[in-house]
């Protein structure tokens, strides 16, 4: 919840300042945050002391964490299933400037608007999610939430409209972060051996990486075809890999929770 409040204030802040002042001092102010950064960790004080670890080098770690994911078909669906959602769907994301000035003709200014949007919310989907409590269908909503995450990207990606646009990326962020992502954290840690769960978690957490990939072939695509086709073709593939994995392949529908 406090990352989706980032992305609720950053992105509206942003394109302010760039409509003000340009991009160099917008870079600035946000390099002086990362900044802050470290001021904030230099007053952490009395962390516990650590335990004797046992010798081991990083290759080994990374090793034992890939041979769990290899070994445990549900962890393997979920990142599979998370790397596809990143690398496919929620690319759009970096590429949103130059969508919506050729889609929406807006600029900085209305593409932090529609961003914060999308942040605020995955917030909502967050509070949501967390006022089910310890639910059993986690895999099942799981599902839901890509499909849905398809219907309402699609939609936006046809929008001609800003404010239509801005409502229905509510529910783009709602399915996204606000319940995909928070959902297989919690598949992943409630499937791994507690010894095995930072390895297994460190490797997860290369998934969110390829957001940035993907942000490369989607505007090759737009480039070459338009916007709503590539976002389209990219929310249509990542519900083909959720489909494949997590329905013809019965790993979460027969799922102990």
């Amino acid at each position: 919840m406090v990352n989706q409040t980032g992305q609720i204030i950053g992105p509206a802040v942003a394109g302010g300042i760039i409509e003000l002042a340009g991009i160099g001092p917008t870079l600035m102010v946000n390099g002086g945050l990362y900044l802050s950064g470290i001021v904030f960790l230099s007053l952490i004080r009395g962390l516990p002391p650590r335990s004797a670890a046992r010798e081991a080098t990083l290759l080994e770690d990374l090793r034992a964490g890939l041979q769990c994911i290899r070994s445990t078909p549900i962890l393997y669906t979920v990142i599979g299933m998370t790397v596809a959602f990143a690398f496919f769907a929620v690319s759009y994301r970096h590429v949103m400037p130059a969508c919506t000035k050729e889609v929406l003709e807006i600029g900085a200014g209305g593409t932090g608007l529609l961003l914060l949007a999308a942040g605020l919310g995955s917030l909502l989907g967050n509070l949501i999610l967390a006022s089910l409590g310890d639910f059993r269908q986690k895999a099942r909503l799981l599902m839901v939430s890509v499909l849905l995450l398809s219907v309402v990207l699609t939609m936006f990606a046809w929008s001609p409209w800003f404010w239509a646009s801005w409502i229905i990326l509510l529910f783009v962020g709602a399915t996204s972060f606000g319940f995909f992502t928070p959902l297989a954290t919690t598949l992943i840690q409630l499937n791994v051996p507690s010894e095995l769960r930072g390895r297994v978690l460190s490797v997860f957490q290369l998934a969110p990486a390829v957001h940035y990939l993907g942000a490369l072939p989607l505007a090759v695509a737009a480039d070459v075809i338009s916007w709503p086709v590539a976002i389209t073709g990219g929310a249509a593939l990542s519900l083909f890999v959720a489909l494949w994995l997590g329905l013809w392949r019965p790993v979460l529908r027969h799922m102990e929770e």
